[in-house]
């Protein structure tokens, strides 16, 4: 009896130590983990038509923030699915729309020179970019496909005359229609996390966080999560 258990200890413990390390590969929230070397990919899900939202208030020159960000999606809008289409816009105090909506084969190049004119100045008006990202996907959204947006901010709101509230209210209303706009949002370098969420939550879409070395990670997995 007691060689048995002697011998049923290390067994024990090798399977605690290989729950350990699955429960870790999960992951306790939306962040990159392990994401960046995943290839992104469609799958058998719907085509998705995104609007990639950037910050780009002042706050986002401090640190290399705009910077990396910058990087992060250029690499990334590389390797989008081909299928898809993306577009892209930035804000600060105003929304400054800079690549329609395209298919992936031919944008590719747009977003790269889009991407190195953005600049960092003014102030974060969050809730008056998701209004105007919001309108533009409302305008062109259609069944059997995923319409969202991918709003990636690091700075709370600080010029709308919006207020959280009323966005909230406006994405909620969607719920049940066919053509849904979701908003997928990124609090980015300790960004507004909470205030993200509900609009993410709001719209039927998901929250996420990344610090600025992960963000290319964390944009892999949020488009594979469409």
């Amino acid at each position: 009896m007691g060689g048995g258990s002697a011998r049923a200890a290390p067994a024990v413990a090798a399977i605690a130590l290989a729950l350990a390390f699955a429960l870790g590969a999960c992951g306790g929230g939306d962040s990159g983990d392990d994401a960046s070397a995943a290839p992104l990919k469609r799958g058998d899900r719907e085509p998705a038509n995104i609007l990639i939202v950037l910050d780009a208030s002042e706050a986002m020159g401090d640190d290399e923030r705009l910077d990396k960000a910058r990087e992060a999606l250029d690499s990334f809008a590389r390797e989008l699915p081909e299928g898809d289409g993306v577009g892209l816009a930035a804000y600060s105090d105003r929304f400054r729309p800079l690549v329609p909506i395209s298919p992936v084969p031919g944008v590719r190049a747009r977003l790269s020179d889009a991407l190195s004119g953005v600049e960092a100045a003014g102030d974060a008006a969050l809730y008056d970019a998701g209004l105007e990202a919001y309108g533009i996907q409302r305008e062109l959204a259609g069944e059997d496909r995923i319409d969202g947006i991918l709003l990636i901010a690091h700075a709370p709101d600080s010029g709308s005359e919006s207020g959280a509230a009323r966005v909230e209210k406006l994405f909620e209303a969607q719920a049940g229609s066919a053509t849904r706009v979701r908003v997928i949002t990124v609090s980015y370098d300790d960004g507004p996390a909470d205030a993200l969420a509900a609009l993410a939550r709001a719209s039927g879409g998901r929250a996420y966080e990344s610090d600025v070395d992960e963000l290319e990670a964390v944009l892999r997995k949020a488009w594979n999560g469409l």
